[in-house]
């Protein structure tokens, strides 16, 4: 059922999504390779890719609502998901404040069906503190998030974000979603393809400021297996 999402993420999940072209200039970049490979430490060989990049996009402090971006649509062509890859890129003081959840509607219809989160304010070396994504009163990890700190989220990443580290500046690389909090990318396996993506970003505490950069959507789609010709021969002649 739609909409039926912790309350923690509601205002996410549960209103009508809106673009962002009033504040930034978006660039669609595709990739349309041939979908083969695997995503293994975030190799995106073999996916298809969009990108909305050029953006600078405030992240609103304090703000349980956060700002959301999207859609990004991918050609229909009758494939459905195998695996999908997230790519971030922004800036943000104190990464500790964050909830970032990627969304996806099946239709289009401007209603999130299914929803992964990705980060969770993360931690860092604090496990006693208390449990993220806004529940309590901890700050979480004060690393820092650059123009060099490009996030890419996957199922087959070493480590979250920020857990049980925090360097002052969160390093690029390849990250699966957040243990605590977070769920998934294989949320969206097995999906048609032709969906629209969207993604949130919200700041649950004081103090600190960040601007997104840009996203993408990375996709490895299922591959139509042809029949071969000896096949239909075959076929033909049970109905002579």
């Amino acid at each position: 059922m739609k909409c039926s999402y912790s309350s923690v993420l509601r205002s996410f999940l549960c209103f009508a999504l809106v673009a962002t072209a009033a504040w930034a200039e978006e660039v669609k970049v595709e990739n349309d390779t041939p979908a083969e490979g695997t995503a293994a430490n975030c190799n995106l060989t073999g996916y298809k890719s969009e990108a909305r990049t050029g953006l600078q996009v405030p992240v609103p402090d304090n703000n349980a609502a956060g700002v959301t971006l999207g859609p990004i649509q991918f050609a229909p062509d009758g494939r459905n998901i195998v695996d999908v890859v997230i790519d971030l890129q922004m800036t943000h003081t104190w990464v500790g404040d964050l909830i970032v959840a990627v969304g996806y509607d099946v239709t289009c219809d401007n209603s999130v069906d299914v929803q992964s989160v990705l980060l969770c304010r993360p931690r860092g070396t604090g496990a006693t503190t208390p449990a993220p994504c806004g529940t309590g009163t901890g700050f979480g990890c004060s690393g820092d998030l650059t123009t060099a700190s490009a996030l890419l989220f996957d199922d087959t990443g070493a480590t979250p974000v920020a857990e049980g580290v925090c360097p002052t500046v969160i390093p690029a690389g390849c990250y699966r979603p957040s243990t605590v909090g977070g769920s998934p990318l294989s949320a969206f396996d097995n999906l048609r393809k032709d969906g629209c993506w969207y993604i949130n970003v919200s700041d649950r505490a004081a103090g600190d400021l960040g601007v997104i950069l840009g996203w993408s959507v990375h996709i490895l789609n299922d591959v139509v297996v042809g029949v071969e010709e000896a096949s239909w021969s075959l076929t033909k002649t049970l109905y002579r």
